[in-house]
């Protein structure tokens, strides 16, 4: 019996309708009419995080604060087509990556900032697409946007970050993660190496259309977490399938010890959030 798209899709669109409400939407699920109105930036969200959808709250929060021209479009209509490569239906994992880039062109942006990292690796490294726009991460994107921004509160908390080790572009993009904490007032992060015999990488050095990612292993720092995790108040995930085997290793292993995991999808760093959304309320928003 083959894959059940139909199912797997469905439960994207259940999740995030039971945990929005209409009229708290501000990104788009559906494509664009034929001649939209132009937006510089396009922020893709990627099917996935409809699942937890307090985390498009925050990156748009993060957006709206700055002031950004942009639109925010995800969900299913906006596939980039990983499932279907990883379930051997290649052509029509092609077929959605390329509409999926149609209706970016149409909002004519100067760049695209792409949310999931399964969808960033994908159009990279497996379908090598060339767009007449700049694509970036959002972690990227807003390192660059720091110089901007007005930190109202501090976080102290201690933060470690597991991100991907395999090709220049996902360690460029780990980099950019630990700079963005790095910003936060408060936020104090702990040194930690990739693990390189964990294969943290959504796929080998070598992609190819038929390529699959490679999970973490169940150790996501073999020999490292009874020293480095007691000492973490956050450990952060820079990839979609790093998410359960840290949640195992963070496991607290003290009475009253707590801990808490945050996958990529909660931008790498809910305490921007937190200092974005303080800084409403002194505003009176």
């Amino acid at each position: 019996m083959g894959f059940d798209y139909g199912k797997y899709f469905g439960e994207i669109r259940l999740t995030h309708d039971l945990t929005t409400r209409a009229d708290e939407r501000t990104w788009r699920l559906a494509a664009p009419e034929a001649r939209p109105a132009r937006k510089p930036i396009v922020l893709y969200l990627g099917c996935n995080v409809l699942r937890t959808s307090h985390m498009i709250r925050t990156v748009t929060a993060v957006f709206d604060r700055l002031g950004l021209d942009y639109v925010a479009v995800g969900g299913p209509t906006y596939c980039c087509g990983i499932v279907h490569h990883q379930q051997g239906d290649a052509a029509a994992g092609d077929g959605m990556a390329k509409r999926t880039l149609e209706l970016f062109k149409r909002y004519e942006p100067d760049e695209v900032v792409m949310w999931c990292p399964s969808c960033i690796y994908f159009y990279d490294e497996v379908l090598h697409a060339e767009v007449p726009y700049r694509v970036r991460h959002t972690t990227e994107f807003l390192l660059a946007q720091v110089p901007r921004m007005a930190f109202t509160a501090r976080v102290e908390r201690t933060v470690a970050v597991h991100a991907h080790a395999v090709g220049e572009a996902r360690q460029r993009e780990a980099r950019a993660c630990r700079e963005l904490l790095a910003s936060v007032p408060g936020l104090r992060l702990v040194p930690l190496a990739s693990e390189p015999r964990s294969k943290t990488s959504m796929a080998s050095g070598n992609a190819s259309a038929n390529s699959r990612p490679i999970p973490c292993s169940s150790d996501p720092w073999p020999g490292k977490q009874n020293a480095i995790l007691p000492m973490v108040s956050i450990s952060l995930a820079a990839a979609v399938r790093c998410g359960s085997p840290l949640d195992q290793a963070r496991a607290p292993r003290e009475p009253g010890a707590h801990a808490r995991h945050e996958d990529e999808r909660s931008l790498r760093q809910p305490s921007l959030c937190r200092c974005v959304r303080e800084g409403e309320r002194d505003r009176g928003g």
